[in-house]
């Protein structure tokens, strides 16, 4: 069943007309932060676990090894799994991931 809009129908300011409009500059830019918000996290999670990009255990201050529970490393796996969680929730439902994102 096909929808119909209403002429001068906007979507958050914009006309109904441009709002998946790719040559629009403003949609190009709002697919970019949305990619981009959505695929670092994931990113950045995943290389907790194989260090290609960075060694993520010495970025963890000393002092924190002995306050948290079992090894820095193992933290570090554990803050991987939470921002792949959070790309993912930002990918699925960006009006809800955002809050993990920001938070």
């Amino acid at each position: 069943m096909a929808t119909t809009t209403q002429p001068g129908a906007r979507v958050h300011g914009v006309p109904m007309s441009d709002a998946h409009d790719w040559s629009d500059p403003r949609y190009q830019a709002f697919m970019m932060l949305r990619i981009g918000f959505a695929a670092l996290p994931i990113v950045f999670g995943l290389d907790k676990f194989f260090n290609a990009l960075v060694d993520w255990s010495q970025y963890l201050a000393p002092w924190a090894n002995r306050i948290i529970p079992g090894s820095g490393h193992d933290f570090m796996l554990v803050v991987g799994v939470v921002e792949v969680v959070a790309g993912i929730a930002v990918a699925v439902r960006p009006r809800y991931g955002a809050y993990l994102v920001a938070g």
